[in-house]
């Protein structure tokens, strides 16, 4: 018997994380918090500092920024609950580590077979997600609702986010936007 997935989307600061954490205790399952975050500088730092604040200190927390499907995997019982946070935050891990991504004259050179390769890892893990004995809730960006990126990496880094979240949300039993800190269940 499989668990329920569910993705849970929004802009930036809608409150998605929040909403997706209460999803988590309102299940009374064991949880388990994926971090996908890496901490580059002292902003970051913050960010991750306040979500540790907000979690309940029995949460099993594991930072992973590239292979969540195999801490799903690993993590995946029946009575437990996984929350991975977050998905776009996890693409551009995977983006940074796959590196070649260079601009030339307003153009983008991307490593051929990037995107596809993108695709794979994020359809592997839906599948994980759908299949898991587990609950799983996906923590995700709509970075398409916010300003333009500027440059041609920044486009393409938002397209590849849209296309992933396209793919998610059809293999997920359930799907939230979150706004201004209201959800909204889409399915």
């Amino acid at each position: 018997m499989t668990g329920c997935f569910t993705l849970v989307t929004g802009g930036a600061r809608s409150g998605k994380s929040s909403f997706a954490e209460e999803l988590v205790i309102k299940s009374n399952k064991e949880a388990i918090y994926i971090a996908s975050s890496q901490i580059y500088d002292e902003e970051m730092r913050r960010r991750v500092e306040l979500h540790k604040t907000r979690r309940p200190s029995e949460w099993l927390t594991i930072e992973e920024p590239y292979q969540i499907d195999r801490v799903i995997k690993e993590f995946d019982r029946r009575d437990r609950i996984i929350l991975i946070d977050c998905i776009t935050v996890w693409l551009s891990n995977l983006l940074l580590q796959a590196g070649n991504l260079e601009e030339d004259e307003g153009q983008i050179i991307v490593q051929p077979g990037l995107e596809e390769d993108i695709n794979l890892k994020v359809g592997k893990l839906g599948e994980i997600a759908q299949n898991a004995s587990a609950d799983i809730v996906l923590v995700t960006n709509e970075v398409g609702w916010g300003v333009v990126p500027p440059s041609p990496i920044g486009r393409f880094y938002r397209d590849v986010a849209g296309r992933a979240n396209q793919l998610l949300a059809k293999k997920a039993d359930a799907v939230h936007l979150v706004i201004a800190g209201l959800a909204l269940q889409l399915k």
